[in-house]
């Protein structure tokens, strides 16, 4: 189970409908990526298997940002600093920023990557329960969490698994296990229904009983 904290955390700064929007698009992504580079006429099954990572990543990131935009969240897209490589997305809610990226399995830890490990020096007091800003070059937020994604087993063309996860600031372990982003997003459907519930209660019109007139007084 993860810390309460960082799942509180997660459940007031981030949206229900990006958390929501991530569960729907997902999938949809992993398919269409498959799809779109075996059914390619120009590839043959080695170039196939180069390309479905690069059109899935493209695909996920481009729907990072538009997801996140949809949402008023604060998005950008940046390159590593002194490191070069390709553009990513920095999704920026509240105490939060993010990046995503794929692993081979459900938890595994991301790769090397210097804009991760940049990221991750913003994570210094998380372990200590201390969720307070530090000095940081990449964000002004005070957490960073990787999206992760990854195909379900045996199955390329399908998700697998939706989790967020918290590295340490050394960037070699997580701070706590990986939250499932369909818990997340089942737990804020719940809690805002009950919400709702709650509202519509307080809103309801109050009866208005009529006062019972005393026969006797009528008559006299």
């Amino acid at each position: 189970m993860p810390a309460p904290r960082l799942f509180d955390l997660l459940i007031g700064d981030l949206p229900p409908g990006f958390v929501q929007g991530l569960v729907d698009h997902m999938p949809m992504i992993y398919t269409e990526a498959y799809t779109s580079v075996t059914n390619d006429p120009r590839f043959g099954e080695p170039e196939a298997r180069y390309m479905l990572g690069h059109t899935r990543r493209a695909l996920v990131e481009f729907a990072l940002r538009e997801l996140a935009a949809s949402q008023n969240l604060g998005v950008a897209v940046r390159r590593t600093e002194g490191a070069g490589g390709p553009d990513h997305v920095v999704v920026s809610a509240g105490k939060f920023c993010f990046t995503a990226c794929h692993v081979p399995t459900a938890g595994s830890f991301p790769k090397e990557s210097r804009h991760r490990e940049q990221y991750s020096l913003i994570n210094e007091h998380i372990a200590q329960g201390q969720l307070f800003p530090v000095e940081s070059h990449p964000t002004k937020t005070s957490i960073y969490g990787v999206i992760l994604h990854s195909e379900a087993v045996g199955d390329k063309g399908n998700l697998g698994s939706l989790q967020i996860g918290f590295p340490n600031e050394k960037f070699t372990d997580w701070v706590e296990e990986p939250i499932v982003v369909l818990d997340l997003a089942d737990t804020q459907r719940r809690l805002y229904a009950k919400q709702d519930d709650l509202q519509a209660q307080r809103q309801a019109p109050v009866p208005k009983w009529k006062r019972r007139t005393d026969k006797r007084e009528k008559e006299g």
